[in-house]
């Protein structure tokens, strides 16, 4: 489970103060690139950095994309609360998806994160 997550720092304040028109995929972005190392994620065992982070968010995006993920097209994550939950979040949004967060609770491997995209409502 992630215990912090480290939005009230300068990076991303920062970050914001910038532009009013960018979206938290960009912020990430942007923080990565300002603060590298600073730290984004503490899930108790493990300190994710900006970095690391955003590397993660953008190989997903990046498999997203080439899946065929529309923008504003809703994905449904099935995840568990961890750093790979949050990378998921930000991999959704930086690919130009809508994240729907879907709390997995029973029979699978709490290492596991699923994505469906969901199609458009007729």
């Amino acid at each position: 489970m992630v215990r912090t997550f480290n939005t009230a720092t300068d990076v991303i304040r920062t970050a914001s103060e910038s532009s009013t028109s960018a979206n938290l995929a960009e912020l990430l972005r942007r923080a990565a690139e300002d603060s590298p190392n600073a730290a984004a994620i503490d899930d108790g065992s493990l300190v994710t950095d900006y970095r690391t982070l955003a590397a993660r968010a953008g190989g997903i995006a990046g498999e997203l994309q080439r899946l065929g993920l529309a923008r504003g097209q809703r994905v449904a994550i099935l995840i568990h609360r961890n750093v790979e939950a949050v990378s998921a979040f930000f991999g959704v949004l930086a690919a130009g998806g809508i994240a729907v967060n879907v709390t997995r609770r029973c029979g699978t491997a709490r290492s596991t994160t699923s994505f469906v995209i969901l199609a458009p409502a007729s």
